[in-house]
Order: C-alpha cells, then structure tokens, then sequence
C-alpha cells in the first residue's frame, strides 16, 4: 500500500471514528432530574408539565436529543447532588444561576429572569360587607341593642313631657307623637342635632342634652372602631420590605437562593420542604412572612386564588434561571446552542402566555 492510500485510508478511519463518538455523544440517554416548583415543574400524578419542562422538550428536540428520561428529586441541593455525582446530565426547575452554585455545577444560558418576593398575612383593606361583619363582634351587638332600647326609651319619656308644651312637633296622638320623637332622638344620635325641631320644655331639653352626649361617645366609638379594624387590614403587619423582616421569623424553602439570601442577611430563617407547608405556617402565624421566587408566589396567589396573603415591597436579590449541567459538560455548548435557537421564535412569549397570563373566566 502506497503512501497515498495509507493516508487516505487514515483520514477515512478518523472521520469514521469522530463521527461514531459524536453519534454516541448525541445519542446517549440523558437523565434529566427535576424538582417540582409550579409553573416551572407541575407534576400531575406522574405527568410533568410547566415553563421549565415545556422549554427543555423544545430545546431537547432541536438539539435531537430524544433519548432522555425524568427523576423526581424533593429540593434544589438534590438535584446539585444529582448533578455533582454523575447520577444526572441535567436539572430542569426554577434553578437560580448564583456564583457559589458554578462552583459545583455548570449551568445553561439564563432563560428566565427572576427573583425574589415577599408574602405577608392579610389582603388589603376590607370590602363593607367584610367590615360589617368585622364590626359585628358580641359586645358591639349587645352595644347597639343596648342604645336601641334606650333610644325608644328616651323617645316615650321626650314625648310623654314635650307632648304638653310642644305638640306641633310633638303631637299628643301616640302614634304620630312616638314617630316624631324617634325621628328627632335618631337625628340627635346620629348627628348631635335636629334641625326642623327641638325640645322646648326644661325637662325635654335635659334629656335631649343627655342624649346627645351619648349620640357623639357612641359614634366616636364606632368611628374608633372602624379606623382600627381598617388600618390592621390594610397593613396586615409592620412588613413592607426586606429590612422588615430582620427579628422576625421568615420561611422559605430549605436550600434555595432564597435560603441562601436570608441567612447571608442574619434572618430568622424557618425553613421547609414545600411552599405549601411555608405558606401553612404564616397561615398559623408561626411566620410573619414567607420569602420565595417571585414569580412562584404569583403562581400560587393567583392559582389559590386567596384573599388572605399578598404580596408586599419589591423585587429584590433578582436572579436568572438556567438549567443545571455536570461541570465541563459535553452537553452544554449543543443545549446553549438549541436554546439560543428556541428564543429566537415565538416559543418563550408562548409560555409566558401559558403560564403567567390570567385566564378570564
């Protein structure tokens, strides 16, 4: 054999040879671990969904990736574990994109811009309805009974006397006599005064005297009353920012950015597995706020649908999400690659659409 075939026969075995170990590369089953945060990671009785899961099934077919599978992991240092010990190839979720993580782990472009939010006990000022049935404790219902009574009361005794020296406004027939006595005790009450008529007796004008000073305590306390009830739900606590959660006891997901960011704040951290069980506590009050990704306590606000928990302060320690690779994965520069490529169509405002648009009903 010449030199010339020789060589050519190299280069054939070499083209060969790279094209059998990209093939393999590209054709390798990929585990894909994942952790369940809606609307990234929505698990249905098995069946995911969610951004994350729908962008990764994009970005996995434009890269031809077709042999991949799922494994659920319960947090986000799992799925660093996963990543760190070979068992999985990539984390798909709400992954925050931080400087300790690249440490242990290589991420894919960010996809998603985030960060994080506060959520606090108590939605706003309430409704009249809700305020009335707020006013309505026991001891105000036995108060209202109590001025009730006495309103009738004094109208008998304000007529009984005024009826003698003042019957154009306090006619001596019972019935029309009681009406124009309770009108004019219910003006007073109501409003320390009647205009169109008043007591003309001394005895009359004593209890008409008495009784307005009871009109304005009584109004003073309804009006005391309501500002309080009003001004603790509007408030709902003394929380409307991160520097109010210092001396106050914080939950969020245990091993999260969020996590990282109160304890780097010396925060009185309550820590736990799920939102849910977050949100159970600062329903219990066992929390005075729960702080978490932004766009996950939106979720779960709007998907609750509850009145009882909002939103308070702004955007803070804002973060990027990305998706989790080995370090010096092979995979990496193909999935930057299909992922430039998917955000250059219309599939992301797709997804925000999907998942973070409201439905009207």
């Amino acid at each position: 054999m010449n030199h010339k075939s020789s060589s050519c026969l190299s280069l054939a075995l070499l083209a060969l040879l790279t094209l059998t170990t990209s093939s393999r590369l590209f054709a390798e089953h990929i585990v894909v671990v994942v952790k369940p945060v809606a609307p990234f990671v929505i698990n249905e009785d098995g069946k995911l969904s969610g951004y994350s899961i729908d962008l990764w099934n994009e970005v996995a077919k434009t890269a031809g990736w077709n042999d991949f599978e799922f494994k659920l992991v319960d947090n986000v240092p799992a799925m660093i574990d996963a990543l760190k010990s070979g068992q999985a190839d990539v984390a798909v979720g709400a992954l925050s994109i931080t400087a300790e993580r690249s440490k242990q782990i290589d991420f894919s472009h960010p996809f998603y811009d985030s960060g994080l939010d506060i959520m606090v006990k108590g939605g706003g000022a309430p409704g009249p309805l809700d305020l009335l049935g707020r006013l309505l404790t026991p001891a105000l219902v036995l108060t209202f009974g109590g001025i009730m009574i006495a309103l009738v009361l004094v109208s008998h005794i304000l007529w009984w006397f005024e009826r003698k020296h003042n019957h154009e406004d306090f006619p001596h027939h019972y019935g029309q006599g009681m009406i124009e006595s309770i009108w004019w005790t219910t003006c007073v009450l109501i409003g320390g005064m009647c205009m169109n008529k008043d007591p003309k007796g001394i005895t009359g004008r004593v209890i008409g005297t008495a009784w307005a000073l009871v009109g304005i305590a009584m109004i003073s306390y309804l009006t005391a009353t309501a500002t309080s009830i009003m001004t603790v739900d509007s408030l709902g606590n003394d929380i409307n920012g991160p520097k109010d959660l210092v001396g106050k006891p914080v939950a969020t997901l245990q091993g999260t950015s969020a996590d990282k960011y109160l304890q780097s704040q010396h925060m009185k951290v309550v820590k736990f597995a799920k939102l849910e069980d977050a949100v159970e506590a600062l329903h219990q009050d066992k929390v005075k706020a729960v702080v978490y990704d932004s766009p996950v306590l939106m979720y779960y606000l709007a998907t609750n649908d509850s009145k009882e928990f909002h939103l308070v302060g702004h955007l803070f320690d804002k973060q990027k999400y990305g998706f989790g690779l080995q370090l010096s994965s092979k995979l990496r520069q193909q999935m930057n690659s299909a992922l430039l490529s998917v955000e250059e169509t219309e599939f992301l405002a797709k997804l925000d659409k999907l998942y973070f648009t409201p439905t009207e009903e």
